[in-house]
Protein backbone atom coordinates (compact mmCIF):
# COMPACT_ATOMS: atom_id res chain seq x y z
CA UNK A 1 0.00 0.00 0.00
CA UNK A 2 1.13 3.55 -0.98
CA UNK A 3 0.79 6.25 1.08
CA UNK A 4 1.15 10.46 0.08
CA UNK A 5 1.58 13.04 2.10
CA UNK A 6 0.57 16.04 1.03
CA UNK A 7 0.81 19.89 2.17
CA UNK A 8 0.55 23.94 1.45
CA UNK A 9 3.42 25.87 2.45
CA UNK A 10 4.79 29.27 2.38
CA UNK A 11 7.84 30.93 4.15
CA UNK A 12 7.80 27.40 6.82
CA UNK A 13 11.82 26.91 6.24
CA UNK A 14 11.81 27.04 10.58
CA UNK A 15 9.42 24.75 10.60
CA UNK A 16 8.81 22.64 8.11
CA UNK A 17 12.19 19.72 8.60
CA UNK A 18 10.26 18.58 11.93
CA UNK A 19 7.32 18.42 10.26
CA UNK A 20 8.60 16.06 7.37
CA UNK A 21 10.51 14.17 9.58
CA UNK A 22 7.42 13.48 11.50
CA UNK A 23 6.18 11.08 8.11
CA UNK A 24 9.34 9.01 8.22
CA UNK A 25 7.80 5.57 8.31
CA UNK A 26 4.48 6.82 6.99
CA UNK A 27 4.92 8.25 3.63
CA UNK A 28 6.08 6.36 0.35
CA UNK A 29 5.88 10.04 -1.12
CA UNK A 30 5.41 13.75 0.27
CA UNK A 31 3.68 16.10 -2.33
CA UNK A 32 3.95 19.92 -1.57
CA UNK A 33 2.20 23.13 -3.02
CA UNK A 34 4.27 26.26 -2.35
CA UNK A 35 2.13 29.50 -2.44
CA UNK A 36 5.42 31.56 -2.95
CA UNK A 37 7.92 31.32 -0.31
CA UNK A 38 10.75 33.43 -0.27
CA UNK A 39 12.60 31.43 2.20
CA UNK A 40 14.24 28.28 2.01
CA UNK A 41 11.00 26.33 1.69
CA UNK A 42 11.29 24.78 -1.61
CA UNK A 43 14.87 24.04 -1.15
CA UNK A 44 14.58 22.12 2.27
CA UNK A 45 11.75 20.23 0.95
CA UNK A 46 13.64 19.15 -2.19
CA UNK A 47 16.34 18.31 -0.02
CA UNK A 48 14.06 15.99 1.76
CA UNK A 49 12.54 14.06 -1.27
CA UNK A 50 9.59 15.75 -1.73
CA UNK A 51 8.14 16.50 -5.21
CA UNK A 52 7.39 20.70 -5.09
CA UNK A 53 5.04 22.28 -7.21
CA UNK A 54 5.41 25.63 -7.24
CA UNK A 55 3.28 28.38 -8.56
CA UNK A 56 0.27 28.34 -5.90
CA UNK A 57 -2.14 30.78 -5.18
CA UNK A 58 -2.20 31.67 -1.53
CA UNK A 59 -5.95 33.70 -2.16
CA UNK A 60 -7.35 30.04 -2.64
CA UNK A 61 -6.48 27.13 0.61
CA UNK A 62 -9.16 24.43 -1.06
CA UNK A 63 -7.62 24.96 -4.61
CA UNK A 64 -4.53 24.26 -3.59
CA UNK A 65 -4.75 22.20 -1.94
CA UNK A 66 -6.57 19.96 -3.89
CA UNK A 67 -3.80 20.57 -6.42
CA UNK A 68 -1.49 18.47 -4.36
CA UNK A 69 -3.71 15.72 -3.50
CA UNK A 70 -4.77 15.28 -7.69
CA UNK A 71 -1.07 14.74 -7.84
CA UNK A 72 -0.76 12.48 -5.45
CA UNK A 73 0.04 8.72 -6.39
CA UNK A 74 -0.75 6.92 -3.16
CA UNK A 75 -3.64 4.76 -2.49
CA UNK A 76 -4.26 7.00 1.20
CA UNK A 77 -4.15 10.80 1.29
CA UNK A 78 -2.67 12.18 4.35
CA UNK A 79 -2.85 16.01 5.01
CA UNK A 80 -0.37 17.80 7.03
CA UNK A 81 0.27 21.11 7.85
CA UNK A 82 4.02 22.77 8.16
CA UNK A 83 3.26 23.29 11.70
CA UNK A 84 2.00 20.02 13.08
CA UNK A 85 3.94 16.83 13.90
CA UNK A 86 2.48 13.71 13.38
CA UNK A 87 3.11 11.79 16.92
CA UNK A 88 3.48 8.46 16.10
CA UNK A 89 3.98 7.71 12.49
CA UNK A 90 4.48 4.13 12.17
CA UNK A 91 1.10 3.44 14.05
CA UNK A 92 -0.39 5.72 11.52
CA UNK A 93 0.67 3.38 8.73
CA UNK A 94 -0.38 0.21 10.63
CA UNK A 95 -3.98 2.33 11.01
CA UNK A 96 -4.27 2.77 7.31
CA UNK A 97 -3.14 -0.37 6.47
CA UNK A 98 -5.77 -2.20 8.18
CA UNK A 99 -8.93 -0.25 7.93
CA UNK A 100 -12.03 -0.66 5.87
CA UNK A 101 -13.17 2.85 6.01
CA UNK A 102 -13.15 5.22 3.49
CA UNK A 103 -11.85 8.44 5.54
CA UNK A 104 -10.51 9.27 9.20
CA UNK A 105 -10.64 11.56 11.17
CA UNK A 106 -7.23 12.45 13.51
CA UNK A 107 -7.22 14.34 16.76
CA UNK A 108 -5.80 17.80 15.92
CA UNK A 109 -4.24 18.84 19.14
CA UNK A 110 -3.02 22.07 20.28
CA UNK A 111 0.44 21.62 22.23
CA UNK A 112 1.81 24.19 24.93
CA UNK A 113 5.16 22.79 25.18
CA UNK A 114 4.44 19.13 26.35
CA UNK A 115 1.32 20.12 27.43
CA UNK A 116 -1.91 19.38 25.15
CA UNK A 117 -4.33 22.66 25.47
CA UNK A 118 -7.00 21.52 23.16
CA UNK A 119 -8.03 18.35 21.07
CA UNK A 120 -10.42 18.01 18.37
CA UNK A 121 -11.00 15.41 15.58
CA UNK A 122 -10.28 16.40 12.09
CA UNK A 123 -10.48 14.65 8.70
CA UNK A 124 -7.33 14.14 7.81
CA UNK A 125 -6.81 10.68 5.62
CA UNK A 126 -8.43 9.04 2.59
CA UNK A 127 -8.40 7.23 0.06
CA UNK A 128 -7.18 8.94 -3.17
CA UNK A 129 -10.23 10.16 -5.44
CA UNK A 130 -12.84 10.01 -2.79
CA UNK A 131 -12.38 13.60 -1.24
CA UNK A 132 -11.47 17.52 -1.95
CA UNK A 133 -11.51 20.39 -0.32
CA UNK A 134 -13.87 23.46 -0.63
CA UNK A 135 -13.46 27.18 0.04
CA UNK A 136 -10.79 29.53 -0.15
CA UNK A 137 -10.01 29.85 4.11
CA UNK A 138 -11.36 27.41 6.52
CA UNK A 139 -11.41 24.60 3.93
CA UNK A 140 -13.25 21.49 4.51
CA UNK A 141 -12.66 18.25 2.86
CA UNK A 142 -15.96 16.65 0.81
CA UNK A 143 -16.95 13.58 -0.80
CA UNK A 144 -16.20 13.49 -4.32
CA UNK A 145 -19.20 10.95 -5.37
CA UNK A 146 -21.29 9.81 -1.84
CA UNK A 147 -19.93 9.61 2.06
CA UNK A 148 -18.57 6.46 2.59
CA UNK A 149 -17.71 4.84 6.27
CA UNK A 150 -15.78 7.16 7.93
CA UNK A 151 -13.82 6.09 11.37
CA UNK A 152 -13.06 8.80 14.44
CA UNK A 153 -9.31 7.11 15.64
CA UNK A 154 -7.38 8.44 18.87
CA UNK A 155 -3.76 9.07 16.16
CA UNK A 156 -2.28 12.57 17.34
CA UNK A 157 -1.24 15.45 15.41
CA UNK A 158 0.25 17.82 17.16
CA UNK A 159 -0.22 21.57 16.42
CA UNK A 160 2.92 23.49 17.41
CA UNK A 161 2.61 27.15 15.40
CA UNK A 162 5.63 29.86 16.24
CA UNK A 163 5.06 31.87 19.12
CA UNK A 164 5.66 34.96 16.75
CA UNK A 165 5.76 35.61 13.50
CA UNK A 166 1.67 34.67 12.06
CA UNK A 167 0.34 37.95 12.63
CA UNK A 168 -0.35 38.46 8.63
CA UNK A 169 -2.94 35.30 9.13
CA UNK A 170 -5.65 37.71 10.55
CA UNK A 171 -6.01 39.83 7.92
CA UNK A 172 -5.27 37.66 5.23
CA UNK A 173 -7.77 35.18 6.37
CA UNK A 174 -10.22 38.18 6.76
CA UNK A 175 -10.09 38.98 3.39
CA UNK A 176 -10.50 35.31 2.38
CA UNK A 177 -13.87 34.79 4.16
CA UNK A 178 -15.29 37.75 2.47
CA UNK A 179 -14.02 36.47 -1.15
CA UNK A 180 -16.24 32.96 0.20
CA UNK A 181 -19.14 34.93 1.11
CA UNK A 182 -19.04 37.00 -2.09
CA UNK A 183 -18.73 33.57 -4.20
CA UNK A 184 -21.65 31.68 -1.86
CA UNK A 185 -23.97 33.94 -1.14
CA UNK A 186 -26.51 31.28 -0.34
CA UNK A 187 -24.21 29.05 1.75
CA UNK A 188 -24.42 29.68 5.28
CA UNK A 189 -20.86 28.34 6.09
CA UNK A 190 -18.93 31.35 4.80
CA UNK A 191 -21.51 33.76 6.92
CA UNK A 192 -20.47 31.80 10.12
CA UNK A 193 -16.59 31.74 10.02
CA UNK A 194 -16.45 35.88 9.13
CA UNK A 195 -18.84 36.32 11.91
CA UNK A 196 -16.68 34.41 14.23
CA UNK A 197 -13.86 36.31 12.91
CA UNK A 198 -15.26 39.66 13.35
CA UNK A 199 -15.83 38.80 17.05
CA UNK A 200 -12.19 37.75 17.01
CA UNK A 201 -11.51 41.61 16.00
CA UNK A 202 -14.59 43.03 18.27
CA UNK A 203 -16.07 44.81 15.09
CA UNK A 204 -19.59 43.83 16.97
CA UNK A 205 -21.99 45.42 13.77
CA UNK A 206 -20.44 43.23 11.46
CA UNK A 207 -19.89 40.45 13.39
CA UNK A 208 -24.04 40.48 14.23
CA UNK A 209 -24.44 40.96 10.70
CA UNK A 210 -22.92 38.14 9.63
CA UNK A 211 -24.04 35.48 11.98
CA UNK A 212 -27.64 36.04 11.46
CA UNK A 213 -27.10 35.83 8.03
CA UNK A 214 -25.97 32.37 8.98
CA UNK A 215 -28.50 31.77 11.36
CA UNK A 216 -31.33 32.36 8.36
CA UNK A 217 -29.57 29.63 5.97
CA UNK A 218 -28.29 26.91 8.13
CA UNK A 219 -30.49 23.94 8.72
CA UNK A 220 -31.68 23.48 12.50
CA UNK A 221 -29.03 20.44 12.24
CA UNK A 222 -25.96 22.38 11.80
CA UNK A 223 -23.67 22.20 14.02
CA UNK A 224 -22.52 25.53 14.61
CA UNK A 225 -25.62 26.92 15.68
CA UNK A 226 -24.99 26.98 19.02
CA UNK A 227 -21.52 29.11 18.87
CA UNK A 228 -23.39 31.51 16.63
CA UNK A 229 -25.70 31.64 19.34
CA UNK A 230 -23.33 31.88 21.98
CA UNK A 231 -21.60 34.72 19.72
CA UNK A 232 -24.87 36.65 19.96
CA UNK A 233 -25.25 36.69 22.98
CA UNK A 234 -22.22 38.00 23.93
Amino acid sequence: MKISVCMMVRNEEALLGRALASTLGLADEVVIVDTGSTDGTIQLAEQFGARVLTGGDRRHKAQERNRGILAATGDWVVILDADEVIADPLGVRAYLEQTTAQAVYIRETFMDGDRATLSFHQMRCWRRGTFLYRYRAHEVPLPTEGWGACVYSDMVWEHRPPATGREWKREHMLMLLCMDVEENPHDARPYYYLGREYVYLKAWDAALDMLNRYLSLASEQDNDRAEAWGHLAT
